[in-house]
């Protein structure tokens, strides 16, 4: 039986779309939290090589959490 390429296709859209559907909220919450936890940088922070990490750590623990 031949499949077309485009069957394929389909079920990974189909697909995708159900996971955004079922996760979709906790996606953009998610997605929201890390931006705004990263876009608060100081000026004299983004210089400092030390403290590249503690902007770093945050991210780390509210992508854990979801």
């Amino acid at each position: 039986m031949a499949r077309s390429k485009e069957l394929g296709t389909t079920g990974v859209l189909i697909a995708s779309a159900v996971a955004l559907i079922m996760l979709g909220d906790k996606l953009g919450i998610s997605l929201m939290e890390v931006m705004q936890s990263q876009f608060q940088l100081e000026r004299d922070d983004a210089f400092d090589s030390k403290k590249y990490f503690l902007y770093l750590a945050p991210l780390s623990k509210t992508l854990a959490r979801h």
